[in-house]
């Protein structure tokens, strides 16, 4: 199990490491809540969002939700685990610039996934 510390230092990493301008184009950050999100539309626990690209009042922001992320994550290696959090990290910033450039391909990546989804339960 990786603690909420550990988990936090990985996000620290994986940012640092991206192009200045990406992380510079998110005015509200990143933040890793310590709550585990039940997916809105699909069945909890089976199904958790791991992290969340959010527009409002405040700015737009990311958010990686640590009990989500450990749920699925828990057992695997720093390795493994920095991976996962960096295609979080990859997949919310492509929500980002997708938003920002009036595209909507990822959005329905993600529709698609809850659709096939449901259809296999």
């Amino acid at each position: 199990m990786h603690t909420f510390d550990e988990v936090a230092g990985y996000l620290d990493d994986i940012v640092d490491a991206l192009p200045g301008y990406i992380p510079q184009s998110l005015p509200g950050g990143i933040f890793l809540i310590p709550e585990a999100k039940p997916h809105p539309s699909l069945p909890f626990p089976q199904y958790m969002v791991l992290g969340e690209y959010i527009r409002d009042p405040l700015g737009a922001h990311i958010h990686v939700y640590y009990n989500s992320v450990m749920a699925k994550y828990a057992d695997a290696s720093v390795k493994d685990i920095q991976e996962a959090l960096r295609e979080v990290i990859l997949h919310e910033f492509r929500h980002h610039f997708e938003f920002r450039a009036g595209c909507r391909d990822l959005d329905i990546e993600d529709q698609q996934f809850v659709a096939d989804a449901k259809e296999r339960l």
